[in-house]
């Protein structure tokens, strides 16, 4: 197979080919006889002529080769400056944590649940067996442990594991650093716990804890996000129209007075 642009048109045979294309399409594409210089064959070939295929030239079988040599043509393709310097560049692994902490027992998940004040409200719901008539959110208690009972995207009912505050920081962990997990963005790390746990105000939680992964920042695609584009800042002439103000500190030692902050402001338009 060869490009149109390196085929003159005294090369045309004026036959065509059937070719299946890899998604399988088939196209009729005209033939062309044409000279290949390779470290196996050189002499004159027909080929298939088309407009924009994936290399230059495409080199399969050749008659008068023998097999051997034929097994090797096939393997030959284009290798482009950039795939051959990826090649020889070292996949470096992606850092994730190995160690989750301890095992968590089914007799401390009990334990925490019940010391946990934030899920008061609902082991309270759960004991009285609270359930309105075609309530989407309820919460049970099922072998002494709170479940929440709610429905997934598809309308089917599902229960999560209420996490205590001890144990929230080891399943975010799970979800986003540990091997199978990968670092994932914050919708993906929140789909992944949502189909098994929930704790009040996990999305925040899950949100924080994303956006403040020390690999996360390191390791983040550089220049795929978009610069902001400039634009024109009015002119500030009126004293005291716009100020800017930052805050410093804390500074050690304090003042006499306790103070060990500063809070500098200036005028745009004075400086």
């Amino acid at each position: 197979m060869v490009k149109r642009e390196l085929v003159d048109d005294e090369q045309m045979t004026g036959g065509t080919e059937t070719c299946i294309l890899i998604y399988g399409t088939v196209r009729r594409t005209p033939v062309a006889e044409i000279e290949i210089e390779t470290p196996y064959y050189t002499g004159k070939v027909k080929a298939v002529r088309m407009d924009n295929p994936l290399y230059d030239v495409i080199i399969g079988n050749v008659p008068c080769v023998s097999d051997e040599d034929n097994t090797r043509l096939e393997a030959q393709v284009v290798v482009t400056r950039a795939q051959a310097k990826q090649q020889v560049k070292p996949i470096k692994p992606l850092k994730v944590t190995e160690n989750l902490g301890e095992d968590v027992t089914r007799g401390k998940l009990i334990a925490l649940q019940g010391q946990d004040p934030s899920l008061t409200k609902f082991m309270k719901e759960a004991e009285q067996n609270k359930k309105a008539e075609r309530a989407e959110v309820y919460f049970k208690m099922k072998d002494g442990i709170l479940y929440r009972y709610c429905r997934n995207f598809e309308g089917r009912e599902i229960s999560q594991v209420v996490i205590p505050k001890g144990l929230r920081g080891t399943v975010m962990t799970m979800a986003h650093d540990a091997v199978m997990s990968g670092h994932q963005g914050q919708k993906k790390t929140k789909d992944r716990i949502w189909r098994e746990f929930w704790w009040p105000g996990f999305r925040s939680d899950v949100t924080r804890f994303c956006r403040l992964c020390d690999i996360c920042h390191r390791t983040i695609a550089k220049g795929r996000v978009p610069s902001v584009p400039l634009r024109k800042m009015s002119i500030i002439d009126i004293p005291s129209d716009r100020v800017a103000v930052d805050l410093v500190g804390p500074i050690f030692p304090p003042t006499e007075r306790g103070n060990n902050y500063i809070l500098p402001m200036m005028d745009y338009a004075t400086r």
